[in-house]
């Protein structure tokens, strides 16, 4: 007996593909970030080692977080518009980016540089 799939394809032409390559970039970038000051430490590398990756998951998990939110918003948006809820120039309740929780992780960061090129 043979089956036929009854599965739909996957529309990758849209947002899908934007979202892995956001996701991908993001991830390369947090983890270059990461490796910098533990390639600079010469003493304690494991608790910069340690922080540096605590700020990468942080960071990284805080950017696609974000990113998934606004683009689920924009997704909600789409259909609302589309059935006649809302009009199409109203933009309220739009998720911002979290400038303030990123500012912070910069310092961290900052620190955790700072702790890796004092051991030296």
């Amino acid at each position: 007996m043979r089956v036929i799939g009854l599965m739909e394809r996957s529309d990758m032409s849209m947002g899908g593909w934007e979202f892995v390559l956001v996701c991908a970039g993001v991830i390369v970038v947090v983890a270059v970030m990461v490796f910098l000051p533990v390639r600079m430490a010469k003493r304690r590398r494991e608790l910069i080692l340690a922080g540096a990756l605590l700020w990468g998951m942080v960071m990284g998990g805080s950017v696609i977080y974000s990113y998934m939110a606004k683009l689920r918003w924009d997704k909600e948006r789409a259909v609302q518009v589309a059935s006649g809820y809302f009009e199409p120039g109203e933009v309220s309740g739009r998720p911002g980016w979290p400038w303030g929780v990123w500012a912070g992780l910069m310092v961290g960061y900052a620190g955790i540089c700072a702790g890796a090129k004092r051991g030296r």
